[in-house]
């Protein structure tokens, strides 16, 4: 893991929080599965331009 996508989960996982929303509604509403935004959360995948 580095640190970029440390920080992008992070910041992924705070604002997600503060829109209230479960990893299941960000996951339809991105159109990607909930184990890539887990993933992402967790700065074990590299996200996309696109899901970003």
């Amino acid at each position: 893991m580095n640190s970029i996508n440390k920080n992008i989960g992070e910041n992924l996982k705070k604002i997600r929080k503060a829109r209230n929303l479960t990893i299941d509604e960000l996951s339809v509403s991105a159109n990607v599965s909930k184990s890539m935004i887990s993933e992402i959360e967790r700065g074990i995948r590299n996200p996309s331009v696109t899901i970003i």
